[in-house]
């Protein structure tokens, strides 16, 4: 059926006859990938040839994150909340929610007809909606392909090029990333190097100032340096977590630095890390912020003198604001990043001299200033929704030749 109608849409369009919009889906899991997608999100909802179907699933839907209020609050039209996580932090209860989830979905779809669905990046819980519109002969485009860590530490890598194989259309951020993709199989004409989206929201929301920033922040002074830390789970190395929490929660709570600590991703193992960092909750110089708004986060990071963790947006985001970023451990190594990312094991020593490198050196700081962003120029939501206004939704897009 689904098919039949994409063949109706193409020869419509052939015929010169005005057609209804092409009904995208949008899937997002959670406060981070919103924030990216938002600014996508926005420009498909005020399209004249795009119809937006916002889906809301997954980590934003639990009780203890429930930052689906935030999508509310910004006015969107949501399409459907799909309950997929079960709420309990383990691997077999990450396996049961996918399961639930891929239930969930195949009861939206089976009364929702879509052309096309859009997904961001590596998310485990995005498998389900891929996999799902894959079945359901959905076109499907990716955001963020052909990215790569050095060794597979988590399970990221293996799921985003397992959604590039089933995509039919694949934004990259970068040229290397292209070029991955392409070993893969993939036809260069599929693939649109537009850039990361994250930096699309810096370029055109309205940050907040530090006055405003003041009403957020009860302890710490904006005036004064201060670092954003962020650390999230790797799934393959939970055994050490606890150790490398402590580790780094020594370091913070030595250093004295003025520090914004937000909570990690809803992975397998972020209860260790939300149990660490309650430990420096009573410190005078450290915040703890468990629900932040994207404009919040970044606002906090624009004005910050620091990031500092494992946390993607120290690679992509922090450098567009010429915010040097102290990356720890091994969940980002091998991503290309700017000169301002110093790249340190999860030991003592190792994260005091970074700090204190980009922090009290003016010379690294200096740098940052001036140094470039490998992630583009903010413009990507743009340049995606030209493709999409300009794609043919037929069976040719849905059956691909494989190049390898």
């Amino acid at each position: 059926m689904r098919v039949k109608s994409l063949w109706k849409r193409f020869y419509l369009k052939k015929a010169g006859v005005d057609m209804q919009k092409v009904h995208v889906g949008v899937v997002t899991t959670n406060r981070a990938d919103y924030g990216i997608l938002y600014p996508l999100i926005s420009k498909i909802q005020d399209s004249d040839k795009l119809e937006l179907n916002l889906i809301v699933t997954g980590a934003h839907l639990l009780d203890k994150f429930n930052t689906v209020e935030m999508v509310r609050k910004d006015g969107l039209n949501i399409s459907k909340e799909i309950e997929m996580f079960i709420g309990t932090d383990s691997k077999s209860a990450l396996l049961k929610s996918i399961g639930v989830g891929f239930i969930s979905f195949a009861d939206y779809l089976k009364e929702k007809e879509l052309d096309l669905l859009i997904v961001l990046g590596d998310r485990a819980e995005i498998i389900v909606p891929a996999f799902s519109a894959l079945f359901y002969g959905i076109a499907i485009a990716h955001i963020a392909g052909g990215d790569s860590i050095d060794t597979y530490v988590t399970y990221d890598n293996s799921v985003r090029h397992a959604i590039t194989k089933i995509s039919h259309l694949h934004f990259v951020s970068t040229e290397e990333h292209k070029q991955r993709v392409i070993g893969m199989g993939e036809e260069e004409n599929r693939i649109f190097n537009v850039g990361a989206l994250g930096l699309d929201y810096i370029r055109e929301a309205e940050l907040m100032t530090k006055e405003q920033l003041r009403s957020i922040l009860e302890k710490l002074d904006v005036d004064k340096p201060y670092i954003l830390f962020t650390f999230h789970p790797i799934h393959t190395r939970t055994e050490q977590l606890d150790s490398e929490m402590k580790e780094i929660c020594r370091v913070i709570e030595d250093m004295r630095i003025q520090t914004v600590i937000t909570y990690p991703n809803s992975d397998f193992g972020h209860e260790i890390i939300i149990n660490e960092i309650k430990q420096l909750q009573n410190a005078g110089h450290v915040e703890l912020k468990d629900k932040l708004t994207h404009r919040e986060y970044l606002s906090l990071m624009k004005f910050s003198s620091a990031v500092m963790g494992n946390s993607s947006s120290g690679i992509f985001e922090a450098p567009f604001f010429k915010v040097p970023t102290v990356d720890i451990g091994e969940r980002q190594r091998g991503r290309i990043k700017a000169e301002s990312t110093i790249n340190v094991n999860c030991d003592y020593k190792e994260i005091v001299n970074a700090i204190n490198t980009v922090i009290f050196d003016n010379s690294f700081v200096s740098m940052c200033k001036t140094c470039r962003n490998p992630y583009g120029d903010g413009t990507s939501s743009g340049k995606i929704i030209e493709v999409l206004e300009d794609t043919v939704y037929n069976r040719k897009l849905i059956e691909k030749k494989m190049t390898y």
